[in-house]
């Protein structure tokens, strides 16, 4: 779902509505059909075994589907959707890598944000192999497209996780803080970040099963395993289960936080330490309801798809009714809903950076200090050079 998911849904729709003639050496049998619709007729003529290789015409006021400017902007998220969300996300993920690290004291959060940034940064690069892929229209094997689907799928789903996995760690801050310290070690949370990795690989198993190369060898599509199981298995798990359990933990959390706003303001007037803490403590809070709520509002988009896929859509009942405008603005909306929650994988530096103090007072300090380190290095050597030098005589 996560590799060609709005290409790979198109697959059948694009040989449904295009017109012209794609020949085939393994049609099975030939059934002639006509539908009418609002601007015109379509006749599909040739039922094959491989879904690419049957024959359509189009006769319409219209040429083709190619007059539809959003026809033509769907193809175009397609070809270069990956470019835009995956480039400069390997750039904000290793910038998030690296200031986290050096955030003083490294605690579970800033761990987080690490295994995150780095899970992203893997995300990035497979979407970016498979936009250079087919760019470039080099022949697929199977071996690619298996593998390939496995290793975005599950990263996916680990990446997901962490941040559910750090909604649970917030929720005991603010519900059991005196526990904090003893549930929630950098052991546990080393610990549950391997298991929870372990959990995500071995749930994308079935995803080997699920791609498969066409007729032709450029590109991967969904084998029928996918579309009449798989596809339902992994909505519940990929989207529908983070999506509304971070909804109701951020709710809690956001209810929570501001029910207790004034036992820390009294808490603070006894101890500066409790003060200190009780600060952070918010501060951390506030930047995972940030994120979170910036998951769940990317990831809406791709959920309403898969309700809509789920309930089985007839594109014929689409022509028939509406006609090729209104398919082509669907299409449109779905391949742009998809490609929208990749943008997941991209904005978590701004994030931290302007909702987590530690993350934005760590990295000021640092381009300060690198940049006062550059502006002290020509007097510096220019000193240097002029001690070396012998005296005139």
């Amino acid at each position: 779902m996560r590799i060609t998911h709005a290409t790979l849904i198109f697959l059948g729709l694009r040989v449904l509505v295009h017109g012209g003639t794609t020949a085939s050496d393994n049609v099975t049998n030939f059934t002639t059909d006509t539908i009418q619709t609002t601007d015109g007729v379509l006749d599909v003529i040739g039922t094959a075994t491989d879904n690419s290789t049957v024959t359509t015409n189009y006769t319409s006021t219209q040429r083709s589907l190619d007059d539809y400017p959003l026809w033509n902007a769907h193809w175009v998220i397609l070809k270069y959707g990956a470019f835009a969300s995956s480039l400069p996300g390997i750039v904000t993920n290793s910038l998030s890598v690296y200031v986290a690290f050096h955030i003083k004291p490294f605690g579970s959060s800033e761990m987080y944000m690490c295994v995150l940034g780095v899970t992203d940064i893997l995300i990035c690069i497979c979407r970016l192999i498979k936009g250079v892929y087919d760019l470039s229209l080099i022949p697929v094997i199977n071996a690619y497209c298996k593998t390939l689907g496995f290793l975005v799928s599950a990263f996916a789903t680990y990446s997901n996780y962490i941040v559910v996995m750090w909604s649970c760690e917030r929720f005991i801050a603010v519900y059991f803080p005196v526990n904090l310290i003893h549930w929630c070690t950098m052991f546990r949370v080393k610990s549950g970040l391997f298991i929870l990795c372990f959990i995500s690989f071995a749930l994308n198993i079935p995803y080997m099963f699920a791609y498969e190369t066409d007729k032709f060898g450029i590109d991967c599509r969904y084998t029928d395993f996918h579309a009449t199981i798989w596809f339902f298995v992994e909505s519940i798990y990929w989207i529908y289960f983070p999506v509304v359990f971070l909804i109701l933990i951020n709710s809690s959390l956001v209810y929570k936080t501001l029910q207790m706003s004034r036992k820390r303001i009294q808490l603070a007037k006894y101890s500066d330490t409790a003060k200190r803490r009780a600060k952070e403590q918010a501060g951390l809070t506030r930047m995972l309801i940030v994120i979170s709520a910036t998951f769940v509002i990317l990831h809406i988009p791709a959920l309403l798809v898969m309700i809509f896929f789920t309930l089985s859509p007839n594109f014929v009942d689409i022509l028939e009714k509406d006609g090729m405008e209104a398919l082509a603005e669907f299409v449109f909306c779905v391949v742009l809903g998809v490609h929208i929650t990749e943008y997941q994988n991209s904005l978590n530096f701004f994030l931290y950076s302007l909702s987590g103090s530690k993350f934005r007072t760590t990295m000021l300090s640092m381009c300060c200090r690198r940049r006062n380190k550059h502006a002290d290095m020509p007097s510096s050597t220019m000193v240097s050079t002029v001690s070396s030098k012998p005296a005139n005589n």
